[in-house]
């Protein structure tokens, strides 16, 4: 009973402070309020985003760490083994059936390898029978069948009998997305396109998928490591192992950044509040010593003036958490809801658990700073009462050069202005603009041998058939492509290497191995003739007939071989290129030539095939970092090195109609699914995540830069009433020996500026490491320090018109 009355005393005492200053504790409460409004909505934010692109990552690339295709039972059960700590699921795959000109993979599986690989069941139901099939959606397309109630009959050829299967259920098309073999010898796809339940498939082999326990994408890349880096009794190599790295990048590496800016923006907001809670005990202490001390006189103890300033300061805490958590749920359902769009599915779980963990960091930190501010000072009570107290330090007063906080408070909102001067440049998105890029899977070098690359390859290109169920809209959008090659390169003959393609030739091998000068040996009489150009400086460009015909009016090249696709004829394009030798290495009306090493097991071949250069034209490093060898489809598809396309561009035409972009979006994606190992890249995904982006760094550094401004302002305003109510009586001594008051501010307020070129400095330093190359500019530096000082001096106005009628003797005496 006796605590609550003195809790109840110690209630009254503080709301008795927080009614004598009313405006004060005002103003305090509405800081306390944006803070923990910003706090809390930027760190669900951070969160929510980051566990809904990890939700992205799994329906994309599924979950598993890697893949062991063509297993051995004895392998299988010695990875079992020495990995104990992992989950481990077995699939088939048996074999391909040709159709339309693709490759088709079949295999077997389970239903729940969907949640693994990342497939949902769209229609039907799981095979039961060894009759029974389900099929990427894609395959469908392949076979002529669309918009038909299941099941449909399809007749397949395999092991040269024709068979007919009962499509029972469509999967969506899933294999497209997964990562792939780097390098394979083995004719299968990795994937399946076509399923069959599980046992249903005889003398199929056996694929091993390697998976976590529970899943944690921070761990992935050691995980993955841990699995593969030991020591097996078969060899574990990129011929049957594929490694899902774009699981984990895509659900930890992606998002590093906004995981650790999350972690440093917590930090930086909670500096600023440790600021704002010293600064406002301070003042408390101060405009209340008169009061306080009194009650000392009725007998209150230190310990009671200490629980009477913690109420007063809980007050301000409580409303400004209880509001900000309020805010927080509103800005959730009215701003989150329309500016971030699905990806704010875990904001509220989010917003709970990050209230319960600054609810801890709050109590801790409010505890701490008490303790370090709440100290009395050892003066009599009779002292405090009239302020003439002073010991020998106060005598010696030097006007302060220098000030930690703001110099801290400076550089945070210096550093965030850059950031969010650099976050309104990055990210643009034009919703006119709809365009896909269809990148196949890169063929990967496994040796090279005095500039060539002798590489192995699979049928994972777009061939040339490709391009013809886009050429019925040639009105609503323009095709460009990259052709693949197999790795030819453009061959330069080694005697007549002139000043401009010296630069772009690979050099040869210093030292060959014993092994490589064999293989050498097998081609050089051929290919030493030739120094190849790289194929990331070279590559062959092939436009459907309607815009190569296009791209030479274009040009103003006017030439019936080109016109007519005769002879081989290309243009070639060369970056910054002025014709200075008399004896040029390519010139017009002369053959360039394309040549490549392959290999058939130990036996090396150098193939190459000429083509015809009717025109040269030179064009900036913008318009093209690479030289490029342009011709016709017609011409490509006689080519013997050419065999189909790498990459193919679509960009849509302004006003197409919507009915015709769903059409072309659905063309798009069912070409992709037939890639393994490829890439799909559009406007619509980059601008969907532009956007994201674009607003939550918006939000993020607007809000801690706003805050940071207010921060600035309570601490220069209130942080000099505190040091004239303590040092005025010097103030006033040297007022009374001549010193004008505008002097004397003059004087006090050097402080800030002295911190604003030390905060300038830091916070230079800061966005130096946060955005390099050339990404910080001296106008992003002059705007932030002039919006800093623009804030500082500001405060100074306001610091310079509060005193400025306090006469010396008011400053010098005091009474009751």
């Amino acid at each position: 009973m006796l605590l609550s009355k003195e809790r109840k005393a110690y209630i009254k005492l503080a709301q008795l402070i927080i009614c004598n200053n009313k405006g004060l504790f005002v103003l305090f409460t509405v800081a306390a309020i944006i803070g923990f409004t910003f706090l809390f909505t930027i760190t669900s934010l951070s969160e929510t985003i980051i566990q809904t692109r990890q939700d992205i990552a799994i329906e994309k690339y599924g979950k598993f760490l890697a893949i062991i295709s063509d297993v051995s039972e004895t392998l299988m059960k010695e990875v079992k083994e020495k990995n104990r700590k992992f989950d481990f699921e077995c699939y088939g795959v048996g074999g391909n059936i040709e159709k339309s000109g693709k490759r088709v993979t079949y295999g077997s599986m389970d239903q729940k390898m969907g949640d693994i690989f990342g497939f949902k069941l769209l229609d039907g139901k799981w095979p039961q029978t060894s009759r029974q099939i389900v099929v990427e959606e894609y395959v469908l397309y392949l076979f002529g069948i669309q918009n038909k109630k299941l099941p449909v009959t399809i007749s397949m050829v395999r092991d040269g009998q024709s068979v007919k299967y009962d499509v029972v259920g469509i999967v969506s098309n899933y294999s497209y997305t997964l990562v792939d073999r780097v390098d394979s010898t083995q004719n299968t796809k990795t994937y399946p396109s076509i399923i069959f339940a599980k046992g249903q498939l005889k003398n199929e082999k056996t694929s091993l998928v390697i998976l976590q326990k529970k899943l944690n994408f921070k761990t992935y890349q050691e995980d993955m490591d841990s699995v593969l880096m030991k020591d097996y009794n078969e060899d574990l190599t990129n011929d049957n192992v594929c490694m899902n790295g774009d699981w984990g990048n895509e659900g930890y590496k992606n998002n590093e950044d906004m995981i650790e800016a999350g972690v440093v923006y917590l930090i930086l907001l909670n500096l600023l509040l440790i600021l704002e809670l010293i600064i406002m005990i301070r003042v408390i202490i101060t405009r209340n010593k008169k009061t306080l001390s009194l009650f000392e006189v009725f007998g209150l103890l230190e310990k009671q003036r200490k629980k009477v300033i913690l109420y007063a300061m809980g007050k301000v805490i409580i409303i400004g958490l209880t509001a900000g958590v309020l805010l927080s749920i509103l800005i959730g359902l009215i701003y989150a809801d329309k500016a971030f769009f699905q990806y704010n599915r875990y904001y509220n779980s989010a917003l709970i658990k990050n209230v319960m963990i600054e609810l801890v960091l709050t109590g801790c930190i409010t505890l701490g700073v008490y303790i370090l501010c709440g100290r009395n000072q050892k003066s009599s009570i009779i002292e405090k009462i009239t302020n003439t107290g002073f010991d020998q330090k106060q005598r010696n007063y030097k006007f302060k050069k220098i000030d930690g906080c703001i110099v801290c408070m400076q550089a945070i909102c210096m550093f965030f202005f850059i950031a969010s001067m650099n976050f309104t440049e990055m990210f643009h998105f034009d919703q006119n603009q709809i365009d896909y890029s269809l990148y196949s899977k890169r063929v990967e070098s496994y040796l090279s041998l005095n500039g060539y690359d002798i590489v192995r390859y699979r049928d994972s290109f777009f061939p040339f058939p490709s391009l013809d169920e886009f050429k019925g809209y040639g009105e609503n959008i323009t095709l460009t492509t990259e052709a693949e090659t197999k790795h030819s390169l453009l061959l330069i003959e080694t005697d007549r290497i002139d000043q401009y393609f010296k630069e772009w030739c690979v050099t040869e091998d210093r030292e060959l191995s014993s092994e490589k000068q064999r293989m050498w040996n097998q081609i050089a009489d051929e290919a030493g003739k030739y120094r190849p150009i790289e194929a990331l400086s070279a590559n062959v460009k092939v436009l459907p007939q309607k815009e190569f015909c296009h791209f030479l009016q274009q040009k103003g090249i006017v030439n019936r071989t080109l016109e007519h696709n005769e002879k081989q004829a290309c243009v070639l394009l060369l970056p910054e290129y002025k014709q200075k030798s008399s004896k040029p290495s390519l010139k017009e009306k002369e053959s360039l030539y394309l040549g490549r090493v392959q290999s058939n097991k130990d036996k090396l071949e150098f193939v190459k095939e000429a083509f015809k250069i009717e025109a040269v034209l030179s064009c900036s490093s913008k318009e093209s970092s690479s030289i490029k060898i342009i011709m016709s489809e017609t011409v490509a598809k006689r080519s013997k090195l050419v065999v189909g396309y790498n990459t193919i561009n679509i960009v849509m035409k302004p006003n197409t109609p919507l009915s015709v972009q769903k059409e072309i979006e659905q063309k798009v994606s069912l070409l992709m699914a037939s890639i393994q190992g490829g890439m799909l890249d559009s406007s619509v995904s980059r601008n969907e995540e532009d956007k994201l982006m674009g607003n939550y760094t918006s939000l993020l550094s607007n809000s801690i830069l706003l805050f940071g401004f207010l921060a600035i302002c309570i601490y220069i305003i209130f942080n000099s009433y505190i040091e004239w109510e303590k040092y005025r009586y010097e103030y006033g001594v040297l007022r009374s020996f001549g010193m004008s008051y505008s002097t004397l501010q003059h004087k006090l307020f050097l402080r800030y500026s002295y911190s604003i070129i030390i905060a300038s400095i830091i916070s230079i330093l800061l966005g130096n490491q946060a955005f390099p190359n050339g990404m910080l500019t001296i106008q992003q530096i002059i705007i932030s320090s002039a919006s800093t000082i623009l804030i500082t001096y500001v405060c100074r106005i306001a610091v310079y018109y509060w005193n400025r009628n306090k006469s010396i003797s008011s400053m010098l005496y005091s009474s009751i």
